[in-house]
């Protein structure tokens, strides 16, 4: 059930992964470990993003968080 609702706030992981990883692109800074944290977040959000966007799934997934 964690994971349906992880998936569901896509969104959540994008932004979070956007402000992660901004600050270590090189004009700003330059910080391996928050490029790799931001980058996976980031990445986690446009996956979620494109599973959500299956309307089979979508349904799917609000019929068992009911």
């Amino acid at each position: 059930m964690l994971t349906l609702w992880l998936l569901k706030l896509y969104w959540v992981w994008i932004i979070l992964g956007l402000i992660i990883l901004i600050p270590n692109i090189p004009p700003f800074g330059f910080g391996i470990l928050g490029m790799i944290v931001g980058g996976i977040f980031t990445l986690w959000g446009l996956v979620a993003r494109k599973a959500m966007s299956s309307e089979s799934f979508r349904s799917r997934i609000d019929r068992n968080l009911k």
